[in-house]
């Protein structure tokens, strides 16, 4: 669920960013936002390409400046990116931006992008940016969209108290493995929601 994701992924981030004095917005076209759309992507591998994309704008980004992280939509694709309005990259080092390169001591290192470029090539996926200098830098990553996916949950709450549920969430937000939950009252929605989700 690709507009679960990039919410959920937000409200980890947006806070940091403040303290940092850059906005962070999300961006979801009206067409997405009622809708569900899903991705076939590792979700691991995905959160270190997005917390790289994100941990670079916030690197290369002046204080009071606005980073949108956000999803796009266009013929069958869904693309999630990550664009700023911060120092931009020289035209002649965008041809290697996602490769390997020498440091100070001529020793090879892993540039955070060349992983994120094969984390994104063994799920399939493209990944590329647009960037001029002075201007900013948008990076993405390129999904074909799913059709026809019933959408799941990974955990059912069946509980009348609000108080227990209130803090049955807050350890829930802790787990990492668990993306979405829902909540029943009684056992007839309960039912109602797994006929539903799975």
């Amino acid at each position: 669920n690709v507009k679960e994701f990039v919410n959920n992924y937000f409200k980890m981030f947006a806070d940091n960013y403040y303290l940092k004095g850059i906005d962070l917005k999300i961006s979801i076209p009206n067409e997405l936002k009622n809708k569900v759309n899903f991705i076939q992507a590792e979700i691991d591998s995905l959160e270190k390409v997005i917390f790289n994309f994100l941990s670079n704008s916030l690197k290369f980004s002046p204080k009071g400046s606005k980073i949108i992280f956000g999803i796009e939509k266009n013929e069958g694709l869904i693309r999630i990116f990550v664009k700023d309005n911060g120092v931009g990259i020289p035209e002649n080092k965008q041809r290697d931006l996602f490769n390997i390169y020498d440091n100070k001591n001529g020793h090879q290192s892993t540039f955070g992008l060349s992983l994120a470029k094969k984390l994104a090539e063994n799920m399939g996926s493209l990944i590329g940016f647009e960037s001029k200098l002075g201007q900013g830098s948008k990076f993405w990553i390129e999904f074909k969209e799913l059709k026809n996916i019933r959408e799941t949950i990974d955990l059912l709450i069946v509980e009348d108290e609000e108080d227990c549920v209130e803090a049955l969430e807050i350890l829930i937000e802790k787990l990492s493995h668990c993306k979405s939950y829902k909540v029943a009252k009684n056992s007839k929605e309960a039912k109602e929601i797994l006929n539903k989700y799975n």
